[in-house]
């Protein structure tokens, strides 16, 4: 099976699916109190797969929050893949893995932060290459 270059694809490298990815991303900052936080991870190139094992999430917020971990957009419940009673250092890894698909863009959302807030959610994920069926 051919293993496709994918370095320098949304800043990630796609060569070695054996070994795990370890990916953060931080939303920008609360601009009004009780906003819902947002990080958007890069879409997953369309011959792959995300296997997500693990989920993290934390803020600097300080009020309570909630995390919704979506599949893909737009950030809408029936996209809702997972989710944390607390959005401030708390993980899922119970509904693992989580597949996220090709071209789909995997995103989390804090609600309800105070201003000036951040979100950052890290994942565990494994990148996994789609392999048309041989006729």
């Amino acid at each position: 099976m051919p293993i496709r270059d994918y370095s320098g694809v949304s800043g990630f490298d796609f060569k070695d699916m054996a070994q795990p990815l370890i990916l953060t991303i931080t939303s920008p900052a609360a601009t009004v109190a009780g906003q819902t936080l947002s990080a958007y991870f890069p879409s997953v190139p369309s011959d792959f797969f995300w296997s997500i094992e693990q989920i993290a999430v934390s803020n600097t917020s300080t009020t309570t929050t909630t995390a919704f971990c979506y599949g893909q957009s737009p950030q809408i419940q029936s996209n809702v893949v997972a989710s944390t009673l607390s959005g401030n250092l708390d993980q899922d890894d119970i509904n693992s893995p989580i597949i996220i698909l090709g071209a789909q863009i995997f995103s989390v959302a804090w609600t309800n932060c105070s201003l000036n807030a951040v979100g950052t959610v890290r994942i565990q994920v494994r990148a996994k290459q789609l392999i048309p069926a041989e006729k």
